[in-house]
């Protein structure tokens, strides 16, 4: 089971992760991981975050290249902030197993 975690800008990413924990915990009765999902104008603290839960084993991220469908803004990462990311975890990852799987739509 993958949900996404929407790490949005009023929340550290861990508060974001810790909210969708606890929709699932002791609710499910199979294995269950997460997507953290970035959504528009990164904070720039979300970086250092995301490269701290992609070594606590979050290692899916989700990033939106478009706002999806028309009218639903917000979505989309502004691809400064998709490169940034990237490089965050680089700087972190111990070995190129280690890096995170990175899905765009």
């Amino acid at each position: 089971m993958i949900d996404f975690v929407q790490c949005v800008h009023e929340r550290t990413v861990q508060e974001s992760i810790e909210q969708t924990q606890a929709h699932w915990k002791a609710a499910c009765y199979c294995d269950y991981g997460f997507h953290l999902t970035l959504m528009g104008e990164v904070p720039t603290p979300h970086f250092g975050q995301l490269a701290d839960a992609m070594q606590d084993g979050h290692a899916s991220i989700k990033i939106f290249t478009t706002n999806i469908r028309p009218g639903n803004l917000g979505r989309m990462v502004p691809h400064g902030h998709i490169w940034r990311p990237s490089r965050s975890w680089r700087r972190r990852a111990a070995s190129p197993a280690s890096m995170p799987r990175t899905t765009t739509s």
